[in-house]
């Protein structure tokens, strides 16, 4: 990572997610979560150039949207749970 003034390496950290939790298409960034990039871009006093494409970006208004729930982990728990209840259902029918 290159700092903006150059003056040297800058530790970071970066979060990882596992691969089971990864969405399967870009979802738009909730409203909430665009507001905070903003007011951070403006109390560090980043570029107006980036704060306006911050301001430009589409925002989730409801995160109940089924692209937020797209994954692999949701979809094996889904799977699971049809697995289990079908297993509760064998078992008072026979």
């Amino acid at each position: 990572m290159q700092p903006y003034n150059e003056e040297g390496e800058v530790l970071a950290k970066a979060f990882l997610s596992s691969p089971l939790l990864l969405l399967a298409s870009a979802v738009a960034p909730p409203a909430k979560y665009l507001a905070k990039l903003s007011q951070g871009a403006e109390e560090n006093k980043l570029s107006e150039e980036y704060r306006q494409w911050l301001a430009s970006l589409p925002t989730a208004k409801d995160l109940s949207d089924s692209a937020y729930n797209n994954t692999p982990a949701d979809l094996l728990g889904r799977l699971f749970s049809l697995a289990l209840l079908s297993g509760i259902t064998w078992a008072l029918i026979t």
